[in-house]
């Protein structure tokens, strides 16, 4: 009768497997090339303890260490990608886990598995101030490693367009915390939410001039499709844009469903807070985006006109999107492309195809963290402060470029045309 595999393994057998990678040029491999290596190489050996010697290996293994269980403790030898994935470590050239260059380098593996990110110093340098910022606002009793390891997992997981809206979130409330550190507030919890519903609480507050603002964040996650040649985006009517449809124009959505949503959704997650100012902040991922954004608002079918003619309505004719004149929490709007300066470090063919060329980049990777550089331009979504200074603020505070978009829309009589304009205007 056949005996099964019984054999302890030791660490010895990991030395000698990473050896064989090495050998082979491989960087990373996964649970099951191991087990199948220990079955070709030592078949002695008890693949469910060769399995559990891995993970015990792993230097941010989150199980504690050197478990009574275990008669002999185990080296750091390896670090666990994924729960199926490794790579080589060594404690005395690889960070520390749990350390801020453990978590950028842990983001920076993941991102170099793509074929679209920016070169290898450069990309360290960026993964280095997004570990800084997760750090920076993690919440007490958070993890920093298994923050990191989230955002590696969106990357891993092909979820780009979800990391770049953490990271576009991010870095907004990082931006303001070193701006305005001073009296700075992370995740306040909103005193109105009941104990049976889901907590509700607005992403930061800040204080400039005397005036303080509150600000709920909303990124768009929109996947990209460097593919896709799409089609035409019509700002109507919603009765009309159907009879378009049955008609089989191809239309492309745009996005004022989910523009109505993420205000929807600050309005519930602001309140009212002594003379505070609420700030809805939007963050697009590419120049389209950001006109879209502009069309959808304040076009001529746009949210905010079609609101003032809607009355009590609680959704606009036609549609499902909510009328923002009854979002009262919500005194302005920032619009920004926090989202398209982060492209260009980690989905360089976005960054490249909204300017048709090949090869741009950004003067260095700390432009990606500095909100004034993100085209913010805001606006009232109901009618200015009495007080002038009020307003003022609002623009400094945010580096507002709207009169300069206004300028060129103006000029253009389109949001498209305008928004490049501004973009090169910048530029120059």
């Amino acid at each position: 009768m056949d005996s099964k595999p019984s054999a302890t393994p030791t660490e010895g057998f990991i030395k000698e497997m990473l050896a064989f990678w090495s050998a082979s040029g491989r960087q990373s491999f996964s649970l099951e090339e191991a087990l199948e290596w220990c079955e070709t190489h030592h078949p002695e050996i008890n693949p469910n303890r060769f399995s559990a010697l891995l993970r015990a290996a792993a230097a941010n293994r989150k199980r504690k260490r050197n478990h009574p269980s275990r008669t002999q403790p185990v080296a750091d030898l390896l670090w666990q990608l994924t729960p199926a994935r490794f790579i080589p470590y060594n404690p005395t050239t690889d960070p520390a886990p749990g350390s801020s260059d453990a978590a950028a380098w842990v983001i920076q593996l993941a991102l170099q598995e793509r074929d679209d990110v920016e070169r290898a110093d450069t990309l360290g340098q960026y993964c280095a101030r997004l570990a800084t910022a997760v750090d920076a606002l993690k919440a007490p009793g958070d993890k920093l490693q298994e923050k990191a390891e989230g955002l590696a997992d969106l990357v891993r997981s092909d979820k780009l367009e979800s990391f770049l809206s953490q990271v576009s979130e991010l870095s907004a409330a990082h931006y303001f915390q070193a701006t305005y550190p001073i009296g700075f507030q992370n995740h306040v919890e909103n005193p109105g939410h009941t104990t049976t519903g889901p907590a509700k609480n607005f992403d930061f507050s800040f204080q400039a001039d005397g005036v303080r603002f509150n600000v709920e964040v909303k990124a768009f996650s929109k996947p990209y499709d460097g593919r896709s040649k799409g089609g035409t985006k019509y700002f109507l009517p919603e009765s009309v844009k159907q009879q378009m449809h049955d008609d089989g124009v191809k239309i492309t959505a745009n996005l004022s469903p989910t523009l109505g949503r993420f205000l929807l959704d600050a309005n519930a997650q602001l309140f009212r807070r002594d003379d505070d100012l609420n700030v809805a902040l939007i963050c697009c991922n590419d120049p389209d985006e950001y006109a879209d954004v502009f069309e959808s608002l304040h076009g001529p079918f746009g949210i905010i006109r079609s609101s003032r003619v809607a009355g009590d309505g609680q959704t606009l004719a036609n549609s499902v999107i909510p009328n923002i004149s009854l979002l009262t929490n919500i005194d302005a709007v920032v619009v920004c492309q926090i989202g398209f300066l982060h492209a260009a470090i980690v989905n360089t063919h976005r960054f490249n195809r909204a300017y048709g060329e090949e090869g741009l980049r950004l003067s260095e990777p700390a432009v990606a963290w500095d909100f004034r550089h993100a085209f913010p331009s805001g606006f009232w979504l109901h009618h200015p402060p009495a007080e002038s200074k009020r307003e003022l603020t609002l623009h400094k505070a945010f580096n507002s470029h709207t009169r300069i978009l206004l300028d060129y829309h103006k000029q253009h009589g389109c949001w498209q045309q305008a928004v490049f304009s501004l973009i090169n205007h910048s530029a120059s």
